[in-house]
Formats: C-alpha cells, sequence, structure tokens
C-alpha cells in the first residue's frame, strides 16, 4: 500500500544469511511464481557475502561467503538474465571485480562465475533497467595517489563481461573526492543518473549531476544539485520515476533529500 504500513519484521534464521556486518545492496530478482518477492542481498566484512532470502524464510534461503577479501564494499545489479554482485577491495592498488550468475541460479554458489576483474579502482555501484545494466566505478587514471575518474560500463549478456568505459568526469586533485555516490536507472526509459560529492573551483562541498540520455555513452556536463555541509557521510541513493525523482545523502547535519532537476 506504498508505504503507508508495513508487516511485522521477519527474523532471518541462522545459516540462512551471509552473516556479515555490512549489508551493501539488496535487490528484487525476477521470478515466475506470483505474490512472492525473492531478494538478493550483498554484504561485506568479513569477506564478500551472498544471502537470497524471501517471505518464504522455512524454505529455499540460502546464503554463502565467496573467496574474495579485504572487501570494503558489495553491489547487486539484475540484468535480463543475469545477477551480478560486484565489490573493490583495500589493496595497494584497490581493484573493482564481480561474480555473475543466471538469475534463476543464484541460489547456487558453484554457479556463480569469477571473480573477473574490471579496473583499478572504488566504490562501485551497479543499476539496471531498460536500458541494461551498468557499473559505475571511481577508477586510477595511472601515477596518481588516489582515484579520479569516475566511469561507467555496461554488462554484456553475451560475453559476460563489462564493455569499454564512458568517463563521466575525470576530477582533480583538488575537486575530487573518494567517497560513494550513486547510480540509478530510470525504470521507463533508461535514462541514467549519476550523483558524487566534490568540491567547486572555489573549494565549496557539493553533489554533482550527470545525466546520460544515450545508454551510457555520453554523459551531460555536471550540475551541482546539492551543498554538502559540513562533512560528506553518504551513501547516495537515487530514486526516479516518471520524470521525477529525488536523491538522499547524509552530512553533518543529518540526512538530506534533494529533489533531481
Amino acid at each position: 500500500n506504498a508505504g503507508a504500513s508495513f508487516s511485522a519484521g521477519q527474523d532471518i534464521p541462522p545459516g540462512s544469511y551471509a552473516g556479515n556486518t555490512n549489508v551493501d545492496d539488496v535487490v528484487k530478482i525476477p521470478d515466475s511464481r506470483a505474490n512472492v518477492d525473492y531478494f538478493d542481498v550483498a554484504s561485506d566484512n568479513v569477506g564478500l557475502g551472498y544471502s537470497f532470502t524471501g517471505p518464504e524464510i522455512a524454505s529455499g534461503v540460502t546464503s554463502f561467503t565467496f573467496g574474495a577479501g579485504g572487501v570494503l564494499g558489495a553491489t547487486l545489479g539484475v540484468s535480463n538474465q543475469e545477477v551480478v554482485e560486484a565489490y573493490w577491495t583495500d589493496a595497494t592498488t584497490p581493484t573493482v571485480s564481480y561474480y555473475w550468475t543466471p538469475y534463476e541460479a543464484t541460489q547456487s554458489a558453484s554457479a556463480w562465475k569469477g571473480p573477473i576483474e574490471v579496473s583499478a579502482g572504488i566504490n562501485a555501484r551497479l543499476a539496471g533497467g531498460p536500458g541494461g545494466l551498468y557499473l559505475l566505478s571511481e577508477d586510477y587514471s595511472g601515477g596518481e595517489s588516489q582515484p579520479s575518474k569516475l566511469e561507467v560500463r555496461k554488462w554484456n549478456s553475451s560475453t559476460h563481461l563489462f564493455g569499454a568505459p564512458t568517463v563521466v568526469v575525470d576530477d582533480t586533485a583538488s575537486t575530487g573526492s573518494t567517497s560513494e555516490g550513486g547510480l540509478f536507472e530510470n525504470s521507463q526509459d533508461g535514462t541514467l543518473y549519476v550523483v558524487w560529492p566534490g568540491q567547486t573551483a572555489k573549494g565549496a562541498f557539493v553533489m554533482r549531476l550527470w545525466t546520460s540520455k544515450t545508454g551510457g555513452r555520453s554523459f551531460s556536463t555536471a550540475k551541482d544539485v546539492a551543498t554538502i555541509a559540513g562533512g560528506y557521510a553518504g551513501p547516495a541513493r537515487i530514486a526516479m520515476t516518471n520524470g521525477r525523482g529525488f536523491f538522499t545523502f547524509g552530512d553533518f547535519d543529518g540526512l538530506q533529500l534533494v529533489d533531481l532537476p
């Protein structure tokens, strides 16, 4: 009923959740059974965790931990055929990698393929919709002390690989931020939205917005759409439908909700 009320909470029994302390992402997976919703849960600390859960908690619920170590965060995305779980690490040069599986096989650890490395970078975000599945990451250009280049890659369901990157922005040391932003795909028209913290030329801390109506092949110039008060606490999350929407993020003043232009 559109959030007017909620059911009672349900405890997920021991052994049916990966048990890691950070829940990074939850997505609903496609399912042919009417009136039953199932969800994938990405988690980390320690390692990269995955859980499959739903209202029928007593049956069909599963979890496991991938072999990846040093994981700092994870994200889930669904294409029309696969589920992808991407993550980044705390290596000396951090890397963004992923596992994938056909979405009807998510409950079997052996059905997941990977890890497959995408880039040297951090802060991965996945978003899917009518235009396909996309990966946003903050990547190293080579030689710099911190990643500065926001890049978007499109998933290829035939090769099970992400394609060549499109650069959203290549920040300078003075304007960039290594805090996590957000990626969203409009479920009506496939428009992509990227929001990310950064600084203006005058040193003000702001949230910036880019959009793509070309399937991630090009992005608009940045718009400064919100001021960050004191310090960015993140993360950015976006919701958009029928041309209207908003994003949220945390700063020292609390939780902020911003209308998207």
